[in-house]
């Protein structure tokens, strides 16, 4: 059982950790507002999906993602808005000194402001 055991942990060893990858001789991808559909010959379909913020790719054709800028996010930030709901107008406090950018948002995701 030791052996076995031994070999096992040798075999395991000797493998380097590659990500899903896929070579193929055909394939494309197709994006519209909603979805991006990539496929190989092979693999007929593979689909990225997301909920909450989480991110699952199905398939060995694999998206490789490059983050190119990101925005200075505050960890912590004294902000008061109020009245909750308003119709006409709203109050925004904050403990910043400095101009900050505000957009607000709908339900339905429009940009009002």
């Amino acid at each position: 059982m030791k052996k076995n055991y031994l070999l096992f942990l040798v075999a395991i060893s000797l493998f380097k950790g590659y990500g899903q990858f896929v070579v193929s001789s055909s394939g494309n991808s197709f994006i519209n507002s909603n979805i991006k559909l990539d496929y190989t010959l092979g693999e007929v379909l593979t689909s990225t999906l997301e909920n909450n913020g989480y991110l699952v790719t199905q398939g060995f054709h694999q998206t490789s993602w490059s983050i190119l800028s990101s925005n200075n996010i505050l960890n912590e930030v004294d902000i008061k808005i109020f009245p909750n709901p308003t119709c006409d107008y709203l109050n925004i406090c904050s403990d910043i000194n400095s101009v900050i950018m505000v957009e607000i948002f709908n339900v339905s995701g429009q940009k009002l402001f």
